[in-house]
């Protein structure tokens, strides 16, 4: 496979149809692809061979870094850019990457070229890494640690061509991707596939709802890759008119009715709605969904994906796209168990109902997350809490929960919320510790951030 990726690779760029750019005054074909990845090439010569890290808030720049590694052979992870320096230097001393590579400078890094700002952060310590080109990937972390998800580039050709099969884009499309590229579905869905398809690509390196509407009005984008609350900040944005594209794909949470009615009401737009994972790229879309359609609804499978469910209502999937398995963990065999519970319709359509919660195991007892954090939330006053473990001495875990006021209250403490529990709890389920926020960590997504909660 990494001979036929090489050759998709080669094929787009000697056939100079694709253009990109993150700057509607200047647009760049694969002649100037080719040059900043020759480039790029040269400056991987003198890093050990083995797995980097690509951090990027200059699209083009990160666009050349992962085509440069995969026809180096080298297997890429993508970082966030937004995240914090500390957050970056942990992914990455745990990660297989041997060096990791920025187009801004940070703690402890060199120039790679005096004349190029693209700096490197090597490692002097290597873990164990799967040799040869596949993508690396974390997951949000909502359930309190984020993981390192491994897919080969079989996997991504494969989703990019379900997405195309499934979708028909038509030729010559112009892509809008607004989403971080470090997550699946902005990297495979906007910018690998028009790169593999040759479209054209604008990539939008800083989110501002002003700026994206006038963008949108201009380019008249065929296709449009946003997040939920772009697409909310967007209609509320002042500025000009914008067109209906062939699709504007919502991903990486779920896409509400108050989402849908506000973009149809202000901007006259059906949203289609993109399930799927990290570990497993896109599963189901809902092409052009109308406000009225029930929030628990996703869509249809994409071609090569098989849906099921086990006796507790979970949803697996088959499919070609599926990860190789967590970098901390076994490699993936058999259908993948998503962590929701729901239903496939008659007619095919995937409904997914919750999220499965984990549970706590006290003294040889299971506590239910879910139960404990529906007791809290029915408290008056309460806005949002989060309950996780916390290890003890021993082999024992004890319940933390956060709590999130709707406003600051003299009434709502410790002692009050304990007693109210003793009333609806049994004594194992009662939290032990109890950490009031003014609001939950969220991600660039608006899912909630449990890693950081694991570390107060």
């Amino acid at each position: 496979m990494r001979t036929i990726i090489k050759k998709k690779i080669l094929h787009v760029l000697e056939s100079n149809k694709f253009r990109f750019s993150n700057n509607l005054d200047i647009w760049l074909d694969t002649h100037d692809l080719h040059i900043s990845i020759q480039r790029i090439k040269q400056m991987l010569s003198i890093i050990p061979k083995g797995p980097i890290g690509i951090v990027c808030s200059d699209r083009i720049v990160f666009l050349s870094l992962v085509i440069a590694a995969t026809l180096d052979d080298r297997g890429i992870v993508l970082f966030g850019d937004k995240w914090t320096p500390a957050e970056l230097e942990g992914h990455f001393q745990k990660s297989p990457c041997c060096a990791l590579i920025s187009d801004k400078p940070f703690k402890a890094c060199r120039m790679m070229d005096p004349h190029d700002p693209i700096y490197v952060l090597e490692k002097d310590q290597l873990h164990t890494a799967s040799s040869g080109s596949w993508i690396g990937q974390y997951t949000s972390g909502t359930t309190g640690r984020s993981r390192l998800v491994i897919r080969d580039w079989e996997a991504v050709s494969e989703e990019i061509s379900a997405l195309q099969q499934s979708m028909a884009v038509c030729e010559g499309a112009i892509f809008l991707n607004m989403t971080p590229l470090h997550h699946s579905y902005g990297f495979c869905g906007g910018m690998m596939w028009p790169f593999f398809q040759q479209y054209r690509v604008f990539l939008i390196q800083s989110f501002y709802p002003s700026y994206a509407r006038k963008i949108w009005s201009v380019l008249e984008p065929d296709v449009v890759y946003g997040i939920p609350y772009q697409y909310h900040f967007i209609a509320d944005a002042p500025g000009p008119d914008i067109t209906q594209p062939q699709y504007a794909f919502s991903a990486g949470a779920p896409l509400t009715r108050d989402v849908r009615q506000l973009v149809q009401d202000k901007l006259s737009l059906k949203l289609t709605n993109n399930y799927g994972s990290t570990e497993t790229g896109t599963l189901a879309i809902y092409p052009n969904m109308t406000p009225e359609t029930n929030n628990h609804v996703v869509g249809w499978p994409l071609q090569g994906r098989t849906f099921s469910t086990d006796e507790k209502k979970q949803l697996h999937v088959c499919s070609k796209g599926n990860m190789k398995g967590y970098y901390d963990g076994l490699e993936q065999d058999g259908p993948f168990a998503t962590g929701d519970f729901g239903e496939i319709r008659e007619d095919g359509c995937v409904v997914v109902l919750g999220r499965i919660k984990p549970v706590i195991t006290i003294g040889g007892i299971k506590v239910s997350i879910e139960k404990v954090e529906n007791v809290l939330k029915s408290i008056q006053g309460v806005k949002d809490v989060v309950v996780i473990p916390e290890s003890a001495e021993g082999f024992y875990e004890l319940i933390k929960a956060f709590i999130v006021l709707e406003e600051p209250s003299i009434h709502i403490t410790d002692k009050y919320i304990k007693e109210y529990c003793k009333l609806n709890l049994q004594p194992v389920e009662i939290p032990r510790r109890l950490i009031f926020l003014d609001k939950l960590p969220t991600s660039d997504t608006g899912k909630i951030q449990g890693k950081y909660l694991v570390e107060m």
